[in-house]
């Protein structure tokens, strides 16, 4: 499935739809129709001399009919609110849902809006955590830069081999963010140099603001053959 659009992580706070339209949660869609005519009469910007309030009341009225009026978009607010809708809206073009409505069942299209939901909810947990992944190789080719020709014949008999890797690196972290200024970062490393290997496990605390001026903290250990702790003080004044 393609990621979720930007959209579902900034959706405005919900909005009663049957409130502002006047009608009741079982309202028939004869009955929506009727009072968003209505209220449509007093409110639309070219029928009414109060165009502050217009301007204001009128948008909300056509999206609160546009959501009633369809039954997958009910379905979907009705159970999930304003987010289900949009859900919806971005899961499918408006002319399929249009369609959608005579082919799909209510069933079907609550059990859509169940899927999407939860894939918003799996990605806002994983939003706060972000992996890195690196690989370091270093290889020893001095023998071949030496005397190409005859390390190539080397090679293709397959006698012995003319380049190695005489160091390797894989680094892993995962970083955290425990509020807006401070990050956790989690991970270790492999290290292998001639047929030595070592690793360690790394844990860090970054604090960062905003400011360029504040002062900026930068708490790392690393446990292993040889344990290490470190601090980090980053402070930048302005010279005036």
């Amino acid at each position: 499935m393609a990621d979720l659009p930007p959209i579902w992580f900034d959706v405005a706070p919900d909005t009663d739809y049957y409130a502002a339209l006047n009608v009741h949660r079982d309202a028939s869609t004869e009955e929506i129709r009727r009072a968003f005519f209505v209220l449509s009469r007093e409110f639309h910007p070219d029928k009414t001399t109060h165009t502050d309030d217009a301007n204001q009341q009128y948008p909300q009225l056509d999206r609160a009919y546009k959501v009633l009026s369809s039954q997958p978009l009910r379905l979907a607010y009705d159970q999930y609110g304003e987010r289900g809708v949009v859900a919806l809206e971005e899961d499918k073009s408006a002319d399929e849902w249009a369609v959608a409505n005579y082919v799909h069942s209510d069933e079907y299209v609550q059990e859509r809006v169940r899927v999407l939901m939860r894939r918003w909810y799996e990605k806002q947990l994983e939003a706060p955590f972000s992996s890195h992944t690196e690989c370091e190789v270093e290889v020893d080719a001095r023998d071949f830069v030496k005397h190409p020709l005859y390390s190539l014949q080397q090679v293709f008999n397959k006698q012995f081999r003319m380049i190695g890797i005489s160091q390797m690196v894989m680094r892993q972290s995962t970083s955290i963010d425990v509020s807006r200024n401070t990050t956790v970062v989690v991970g270790g490393y492999l290290y292998d140099k001639h047929g030595l290997g070592l690793g360690a496990l790394t844990c860090g605390i970054n604090y960062i603001t905003a400011d360029p001026t504040a002062l900026r903290i930068h708490l790392n250990s690393e446990v292993g053959w040889t344990p290490k702790l470190s601090v980090h003080l980053v402070c930048h004044h302005r010279m005036t």
